[in-house]
């Protein structure tokens, strides 16, 4: 299947790198380029690392994983810890795996009978925690596609820690009612069962405390969520302490996305990060592996505020044409799709 994406397709892009700043490297001189996309956590959730090839052909771009990859998370630079592969380009820890304060960790895979790849070194970041998280429905929100959609705008107060700088990242994971599954003809089909969508950030809320070391925060804008349905949806959103080096890849990821305005866009060339290709130097890859505290917490947008004042967007963003006979399609599991309701979820 053929995307049009920034090659930061994986919802959670989080990194870290040392010395080096992160740069851009022109899609004119590759067809070809491995992308390495995780971040991992403080906290008792499943935890992953996505590794793909990234590929163009004829101005289209596609993934591709990588067959036979050995994938290990080295501690303290002398226990391994093997990642198992369960999705494409997917590798996740043991269950019950999380980060620990005074650890040192660092990414290392290895392509069968090839290449050797390395992360530089991650520690965990201090903890932060959100206080209390809300709402508000706006007319003329999130842009997408050069349309500003109405939107209910995210917001969390929390307290800054003043004993350090702290830089802050949102992401988060949205479960929203899916009543369609599939396209006969020009007809949109019904899902066999109850099923739900799932999107993921395209880009990054960020915030620094420089001006505001110590203080309590308040109406900090976390994430911007389309009007897709009349019933409540379900956001779980993470609010990550990272490194100044790590705030600063995120914004420079930020611009890119505003700059190009949509991921259905040409994309602009990917951000080199903190992975190396220990038998070929000169080698680029395409995006970061970093460790971080989390404060993970769930919120049910019940969009009682935008009752009565537009017609909602649907999960299609387009009015459904509904198949006249009864025909249904399957809700697949996957990435983007799911019939298991998550923790939270209401009826």
């Amino acid at each position: 299947m053929h995307y049009r994406f920034k090659l930061f397709i994986f919802g959670i892009v989080i990194g870290i790198f040392s010395c080096e700043e992160p740069y851009e490297l022109s899609l004119n001189t590759t067809t070809s380029i491995l992308a390495v996309n995780g971040i991992l956590n403080d906290k008792d959730t499943s935890q992953s690392i996505t590794i793909i090839e990234n590929k163009a052909l004829d101005g289209l771009f596609y993934t591709e994983e990588i067959p036979s990859l050995k994938v290990e998370l080295l501690v303290n630079n002398s226990e391994k810890i093997l990642l198992t592969k369960r999705d494409k380009g997917q590798y996740f820890l043991p269950n019950q795996f999380k980060i620990l304060p005074n650890n040192t960790y660092k990414l290392v895979f290895q392509k069968e009978g090839g290449d050797r790849y390395e992360s530089t070194v991650q520690a965990l970041t201090a903890p932060s925690k959100m206080d209390k998280i809300y709402d508000d429905f706006v007319m003329e929100g999130k842009l997408y596609n050069g349309k500003k959609l109405p939107s209910n705008y995210i917001y969390a107060d929390f307290q800054d820690n003043p004993q350090q700088k702290n830089n802050y990242v949102w992401t988060w994971i949205l479960w929203e009612r899916q009543n369609y599954c599939g396209i006969n003809f020009i007809y949109d089909i019904y899902c066999n069962k109850y099923c739900l969508e799932i999107f993921r950030n395209e880009a990054f809320e960020t915030y620094s405390d420089v001006l505001s070391n110590g203080k309590t925060i308040k109406g900090n804008l976390i994430a911007k969520i389309p009007y897709y349905n009349y019933q409540g949806s379900l956001l779980e959103i993470r609010q990550l302490n990272v490194t100044p080096e790590a705030f600063r890849y995120f914004n420079i990821f930020n611009d890119q996305t505003y700059n190009t305005g949509t991921l259905a866009d040409v994309p602009p060339a990917p951000l080199i990060g903190n992975i190396k290709n220990l038998d070929n130097p000169k080698e680029d890859i395409a995006g970061l592996f970093t460790v971080a505290s989390a404060d993970i917490q769930k919120y049910w947008i019940g969009r009682e505020n935008a009752q009565g004042k537009t017609a909602p967007l649907t999960t299609l963003l387009r009015q459904p044409n509904p198949h006249p006979f009864n025909i249904v399609g399957a809700c697949e599991e996957g990435f983007g799709r799911t019939s298991k309701l998550p923790i939270g979820w209401r009826e």
